[in-house]
C-alpha cells in the first residue's frame, strides 16, 4: 500500500499508470522520469517487486527539526533487502534546498542501516540501456503466458549461450526472444545494444551470475 496518493485529477504535472507484469498491478508515476525509471525496476532480473511511494520516513534538518519524506520507490531485491529510491532531474539536485533535504534523508537512513539511492536522467536514460528497455517493454505487450515462455525455452537447442539472432531464429521472431529476456528466462548484457551478435544465456550458466545492468 502506497504511503500517499500519487495520481490525481488536478495539477499540471505528468501523471500516469504503468502496467507492471512483475507486480501484477498498475504502478502509478507522477513524472516522465519516474515512468522511465520504472522500466529499470520492471526488467532487472534481481528485482523481486517494487512499490511507488512505499513509506513515510522521518528525517531532521540542521536545526534538528523533524520532517516527513516520501521515497519515490521502494525496491525489494531477491535477497530480501529493500532499497529506497529518489528520482530527480540533475537540475533539481543542484538546488540548495533539495540538496540539503536529500543529504539529511540519506544521513538518517544510513543511521538506520537502510540503503538509499538517487536516480537521475543520467542513470535512467543512459544509452544504450534505455533503448534496450524500451524494446523489452514493447515485446512484453504481447499476450504471452508464463507457460508459453517456459515452452519457448524448452524448444531451444544448443546453448547454454546463444546469439540473439540464433534465439530469434529458433523462436521465429525477435519479439519472442526479447520477451524471454524481459521476463528473466534468458539473460543478456543490457548495457550493450542488443544486436544479432549479442550473447544471450540461461540464468546460472556461463555469464549468468552477472546483472544485466547497473541499478
Amino acid at each position: 500500500m502506497r504511503a500517499r496518493k500519487v495520481v490525481t485529477r488536478s495539477g499540471k504535472r505528468f501523471r500516469g499508470k504503468f502496467p507492471s507484469k512483475k507486480n501484477a498491478i498498475m504502478v502509478q508515476w507522477e513524472s516522465l522520469l519516474e515512468r522511465d525509471a520504472i522500466l529499470m525496476f520492471e526488467y532487472h532480473c534481481e528485482v523481486r517487486t517494487y512499490q511507488e511511494q512505499p513509506s513515510v520516513e522521518a528525517y531532521y534538518d540542521d536545526a534538528h527539526r523533524p520532517h516527513r519524506y516520501y521515497p519515490d520507490f521502494g525496491v525489494f531485491v531477491k535477497e530480501g533487502q529493500q532499497i529506497l529510491y529518489e528520482v530527480k532531474h540533475e537540475v533539481d539536485l543542484a538546488k540548495p534546498h533539495i540538496k540539503r533535504k536529500l543529504e539529511a534523508v540519506a544521513k538518517r537512513l544510513a543511521e538506520q542501516g537502510r540503503p538509499f539511492r538517487i536516480l537521475t536522467e543520467k542513470e535512467i536514460r543512459r544509452t544504450p540501456l534505455f533503448t534496450n528497455l524500451q524494446r523489452l517493454h514493447a515485446s512484453s505487450k504481447q499476450r504471452v503466458s508464463s507457460s508459453d515462455l517456459s515452452h519457448f525455452v524448452d524448444k531451444l537447442s544448443g546453448g547454454p549461450v546463444w546469439t540473439f539472432l540464433d534465439i530469434a531464429g529458433q523462436l521465429g521472431s525477435e519479439a519472442h526472444a526479447l520477451a524471454l529476456i524481459g521476463s528473466g528466462w534468458l539473460r543478456a548484457d543490457l548495457e550493450q545494444l542488443i544486436t544479432d551478435d549479442s550473447k544471450v544465456w540461461l540464468p546460472g550458466s556461463i555469464g549468468g551470475g552477472h546483472d544485466p545492468f547497473r541499478l
